[in-house]
């Protein structure tokens, strides 16, 4: 056994041992802790009808989808009309009832992009220095910009043109994780995980908030997507050209959006050097290299650096990536007032950071205070802290979004409006059903783990692995639950997935 086959082995193993670990973890400390500090919920309420909705999935799975030949094309697309034009019916509702007006990074953003698209010019008289703080959100600015200027041709609004553009990029998410399921599994389970996608009901809540957490959830789904076409025999060859091509592509895109959405792609890397037969497979990765250099080449000479969009403002530079993880490690004695997740947002931290004349100079300050805060703690508190920080993101169904559809609310006023977000037995329904979605996810997660290491799986799970990364990431980084948002076509996938490995293993008995 060489050392590329043993190291192969290894991180398979370790990737099923740290998925159950940590997801285990999660499950259990969740009832200990409450998953968001904006609420207080009953968890096993959730638990009981996240097993419901596990025995129900469990029987139409059993019943209409194990070992059943595709449904025709026909039939199929019939199937998909109706699903999207249920979906699209819904999200339009959320549009009209619980809309917000455009806030924090989001708001500031679009007021840049909608006035410059009217007058040439940026709005500066609202937080100058915001593009030279925060680059990465420089594309969102881009895209608002384009489809500002392309919704005026047909005679939409600014806002609208927005919410039109969020639209179409939650709807591509919903249509590549189909085209993904479709292609691993067949038209059966696609159609079938597609249903179970909306009932993560997050993304439809986030209609009207089109941030980088929406604009890139179809980015890590399309990794996958493309990783399934890939013609793992052959090192060259049209299709893995124009695959490694497309991967570059993505990989810009999703590092200017929000750069976990790129976390697939290192999983892909990660089975191209250690799972792969084909290990000359790896040599394609130098033109996914060459787009994604090319590409952000042009984007900074023409976009970023260009005098005529004012993003340079003062002489700080960007906020440095040691802030968020400094913020990641909130010091629970001076900000205990339950207005932030653990390690989430925290103005404090942000004012230490910019207390220096720039960025550079914050970088030692950021991590002496890190090193600090998990002294303060010790190794046992710093356990239990983390704890709660992954238990408060991994189990708010909701992802924050009812915090955020609370603020700048266009239908203060209305009936459906305080129904659902301010009468506290709804609200606390639909936290209810969103958290154990999220349990559903967690055990379908940490039962299909074990599944596969009883089964002694060969090649290294992407899907798996990449969830443990943003698991990792998360706990080092600023905290916060949408940031997930973008993850939730990978755990439809590992939902079914999950069924299909229970089908395999327990099923084998049934005749069609």
């Amino acid at each position: 056994m060489n050392i590329r086959t043993r190291l192969n082995k290894i991180i398979i193993s370790f990737t099923l041992f740290l998925t159950i670990f940590l997801f285990l973890n999660i499950f259990i400390s969740s009832f200990f802790y409450p998953s968001n500090v904006f609420y207080e919920e009953n968890n096993f309420i959730s638990l009981i009808l996240a097993f419901l909705l596990i025995l129900i999935l469990y029987f139409m799975y059993k019943r209409f989808i194990y070992k059943k030949s595709d449904i025709s094309k026909k039939y199929e697309i019939i199937i998909l009309i109706i699903l999207f034009f249920f979906l699209l019916l819904v999200e339009l509702f959320v549009l009209k009832n619980l809309s917000v007006n455009p806030g924090w990074d989001f708001g500031v953003v679009f007021k840049n992009a909608e006035t410059y698209v009217l007058t040439g010019i940026r709005d500066k008289t609202y937080y100058p220095s915001y593009f030279e703080y925060f680059p990465n959100n420089i594309m969102l600015f881009v895209l608002l910009v384009i489809f500002i200027k392309g919704g005026a041709f047909i005679g939409l609004s600014a806002l609208n043109s927005a919410w039109l553009m969020n639209l179409l990029f939650i709807n591509l998410s919903y249509i590549m994780l189909y085209l993904t399921l479709r292609k691993k599994f067949g038209n059966r389970t696609a159609i079938f995980g597609l249903v179970i996608s909306f009932f993560f009901i997050a993304p439809i809540l986030y209609s009207s908030i089109f941030y980088s957490d929406t604009l890139s959830m179809f980015v890590g789904i399309t990794f996958i997507f493309l990783f399934l076409y890939l013609n793992k025999e052959k090192t060259f060859c049209f299709r893995n050209s124009l695959i490694f091509v497309l991967f570059g592509i993505l990989l810009f895109y999703g590092k200017e959006i929000k750069i976990t959405s790129i976390i697939p792609f290192i999983a892909i890397v990660i089975y191209l050097l250690f799972s792969s037969k084909n290990k000359k497979l790896i040599l394609n990765l130098l033109s996914t290299l060459t787009v994604f250099i090319i590409l952000s080449c042009i984007f900074k000479v023409c976009i970023v650096d260009n005098s005529k969009f004012g993003f340079q403002e003062s002489d700080y530079g960007k906020v440095p990536y040691t802030h968020w993880v400094m913020m990641g490690v909130e010091d629970i004695e001076r900000d205990n007032s339950g207005r932030n997740s653990y390690g989430g947002y925290n103005i404090s931290d942000y004012n230490l950071t910019l207390q220096f004349d720039n960025g550079k100079e914050a970088v030692k300050f950021n991590i002496d205070e890190t090193l600090t805060r998990i002294k303060k703690m010790g190794a046992v508190g710093y356990y239990k802290y983390l704890n709660k920080k992954a238990v408060n993101a991994w189990t708010d169904g909701l992802y924050l979004v009812d915090a955020k559809l609370v603020m700048n609310s266009r239908h203060v006023d209305d009936f459906i409006y305080n129904e659902l977000l301010l009468n506290k037995t709804n609200k606390y329904k639909l936290i209810y059903f969103s958290q154990s979605m999220q349990y559903l996810f967690i055990i379908s997660l940490v039962i299909s783990a074990f599944l596969k290491l009883l089964d002694h799986s060969e090649k290294i799970d992407i899907v798996r692995l990449s969830i443990v990364g943003i698991c990792i990431f998360l706990l080092l980084w600023e905290n916060r639950s949408r940031y997930l948002l973008n993850f939730i076509p990978l755990f439809v996938y590992v939902i079914c997935e999950f069924y299909g490995l229970l089908g395999n293993k327990y099923f084998k008995n049934i005749k069609n």
